[in-house]
């Protein structure tokens, strides 16, 4: 305890404030159909585990639409739900006019998603793959 009041007494709290925090580290990269997240992404969780869970559920959405050049299914939206920590379809009735259904069921990413999605990439600062761009949304129907 004597060592610990010591060292208290020799910061000198003028340099002590002037110290510069380390800066943002840049994590990469983060493809949504392949990587995993670093923390379990829970919609009810902390804010980093929300972050990763709108990254997840719009990111999935948008890599499925982009690559393979269709909605996602009834099935593939269940997936996509619980791996981005909701426990059923209803996650998407929480994001209204950020997605839509094409005439065969299939569901695309707006623009609005898109929006969302760009936003959690910054928040977990991290980048989409380039066949990923996030400006708008170009394909679909």
């Amino acid at each position: 305890m004597a060592d610990e009041l010591e060292l208290l007494r020799n910061v000198d709290p003028e340099s002590a404030g002037e110290r510069k925090l380390a800066p943002m580290r840049e994590e990469g990269v983060f493809d949504p159909e392949f990587d995993s997240a670093p923390v379990t992404p829970l919609v009810n969780g902390d804010r980093e585990q929300k972050d990763w869970c709108g990254l997840i559920l719009f990111g999935q959405l948008y890599a499925l639409n982009r690559r393979r050049g269709r909605g996602a299914t009834a099935t593939e939206r269940l997936t996509i739900a619980k791996a981005a920590g909701y426990t059923d379809n209803r996650a998407w009735s929480g994001w209204p006019n950020t997605w839509h259904d094409d005439e065969a069921g299939g569901r695309w990413i707006d623009n609005d998603g898109l929006g969302f999605l760009r936003h959690y990439y910054n928040e977990v600062r991290r980048t989409a793959p380039d066949d990923l761009p996030l400006l708008s949304n170009q394909e679909g129907s």
